[in-house]
C-alpha cells in the first residue's frame, strides 16, 4: 500500500514538470518578431488615423536640386565684411535672392506656406523697396524681411537673431533658490510653509 502514495506523488511531479516546461516554451520571445510586429501596428495606426497627405506638402524642385552653384555655397559659409553696418542696394538685392533661394531649396514649410506663388510675390515687393535706395542698413534689412515673413507661424525661424513671428514666442523664467508655483489665486512660493504671492516680474504684473 505504500507504494500507492509514492507512484501518486512521481506523477504529480512529471506533470508539474511538463507544465512548466510548456510555460516556459510559450514565454520564449523572439525579440524581432516582436519588433516587426510593433511596427507593423504602428505602420497600420499611422495609416487609418493620417488625414493629411503629406505629398501636398513636398515641394517638387525643377532644375538644379540644390539650387545652388559650389561657388554660392562658398559665398553663404563665409562671413561678409559690413563696413558701418550698411550695404549697397546691389549687396541686398543679392541678400534678397538667397534667403528666398534658401527658403524654397532648404526650409521644409516652403510648400506649407504657399510655396512659389507666395514666396515670389513677397521676394518682389521687398526687392521694389530696396531699389529705391542706393544702400541699406543691416536692421533695416532684417525689419523688411521680418515685416513680410511675419506670416510664417514657425517659432523656430529667426532673422538677424528676431523671431520671425513674435505671437508665437513664449518666455521662460526660472531660479535655481527658489520652486515657484501657481494656483488659482496667481504664481508664489513657501517660506516657513506660508504662500507668498508675486505682484509683479520686471515691473509687469502678473
Amino acid at each position: 500500500m505504500k507504494k500507492y502514495p509514492v507512484i501518486i506523488i512521481v506523477v504529480i511531479i512529471i506533470i508539474a514538470v511538463f507544465f512548466i516546461t510548456s510555460f516556459k516554451k510559450d514565454q520564449e520571445i523572439d525579440f524581432n518578431e516582436v519588433i516587426r510586429e510593433v511596427n507593423e501596428e504602428r505602420k497600420n495606426i499611422m495609416e487609418s488615423e493620417s488625414k493629411n497627405d503629406i505629398k501636398q506638402y513636398i515641394y517638387k524642385v525643377v532644375g538644379n536640386k540644390e539650387g545652388f552653384t559650389d561657388e554660392e555655397i562658398d559665398t553663404l559659409l563665409q562671413p561678409r565684411a559690413v563696413t558701418d553696418h550698411r550695404i549697397s542696394k546691389e549687396d541686398a538685392l543679392e541678400d534678397v535672392d538667397y534667403l528666398f533661394r534658401i527658403l524654397k531649396y532648404v526650409y521644409g514649410g516652403y510648400g506649407y506656406y504657399g510655396g512659389d506663388k507666395v514666396f515670389e510675390q513677397i521676394k518682389t515687393k521687398v526687392m521694389n523697396r530696396i531699389d529705391t535706395q542706393d544702400d541699406i542698413s543691416i536692421t533695416d534689412l532684417n525689419t523688411l524681411f521680418l515685416e513680410h515673413l511675419s506670416f510664417i507661424t514657425d517659432g523656430h525661424m529667426k532673422i538677424g537673431g528676431v523671431s520671425v513671428n513674435k505671437k508665437h514666442i513664449l518666455n521662460y523664467y526660472c531660479n535655481q533658490q527658489i520652486e515657484v508655483k501657481k494656483n488659482d489665486n496667481g504664481f508664489y512660493y513657501v517660506v516657513d510653509n506660508k504662500k507668498r504671492y508675486f505682484k509683479s516680474i520686471n515691473r509687469e504684473v502678473v
